[in-house]
């Protein structure tokens, strides 16, 4: 089975401006992630930062324009290498919307759903640690 371990993907967490709700995807695709919350994000284009990915895949997922993205971490595992960002969103909340195929919808930090892809459990709190400034960076290895 050929290795992926070059693919690279993001993962951004859009806080409000009152750092309370979290703006999270109701994911359709990829088919494990199918019914489960997650950030928004996705695939790296060829010549694209993370901060340019995030930015992009934003726009296409959400109709929110956020220029200003904070690295948070990476994940590397076999199938690929997930890089985690965050931003705090300080426009009307409601702006956000589905603007492909899957919802987004605020939830509040501290009752995240059921539903969440597991690790989000932690990498939410991290990524509010990052964006507050108390936190430098991380990195998971699978």
């Amino acid at each position: 089975m050929p290795s992926h371990a070059s693919q690279k993907y993001t993962v951004g967490f859009i806080f409000d401006s009152n750092l309370k709700r979290v703006l999270l995807a109701h994911k359709e695709k990829p088919a494990w992630q199918k019914g489960k919350l997650n950030g928004v994000g996705g695939k790296y284009e060829p010549g694209e930062t993370a901060e340019e990915c995030i930015r992009r895949e934003t726009l296409e997922e959400t109709s929110l324009d956020i220029p200003e993205w904070t690295y948070v971490g990476e994940i590397q595992q076999e199938a690929g290498n997930v890089g985690f960002l965050a931003a705090v969103y300080k426009g009307n909340p409601r702006a956000a919307k589905k603007a492909d195929y899957e919802e987004v919808e605020w939830f509040d930090i501290d009752a995240l759903p059921s539903n969440i892809i597991p690790n989000l459990r932690w990498l939410i709190p991290i990524s509010l640690e990052k964006v507050t400034g108390n936190l430098q960076s991380f990195m998971v290895r699978y």
